[in-house]
């Protein structure tokens, strides 16, 4: 009984995992660019990351993030913003990173 039970949570994790990767990130077009205002920096450590765009599953939809200050967590860091790619079934947002 609990070897059956485990093949049945097996696959229904295969399952879900599988479905899951199906929702596509893609969108026709991309948003607009939006118009942003960088507020004066709290401090002298502080690196600007702009905002960003996150895609909203059940809308189908990106939804953008507005920008913060932050102190990096090790010095030296850089912020490279993120962008958008045109692929094949349409535009998808490449999140941004610190180096």
């Amino acid at each position: 009984m609990k070897t059956i039970i485990r093949i049945l949570s097996a696959g229904a994790f295969v399952t879900a995992v599988t479905l899951s990767s199906c929702v596509s990130d893609t969108v026709a077009s991309r948003p607009a660019d939006p118009v942003v205002v960088v507020p004066a920096s709290p401090g002298p450590n502080y690196v600007w990351v702009n905002g960003s765009w996150h895609y909203n599953r059940p809308t189908r939809a990106y939804v953008y993030r507005e920008g913060y200050w932050v102190v990096p967590a090790r010095a030296g860091r850089t912020w490279v913003e993120g962008h958008w790619v045109q692929t094949g079934r349409g535009w998808r947002y490449v999140k941004g990173h610190w180096r």
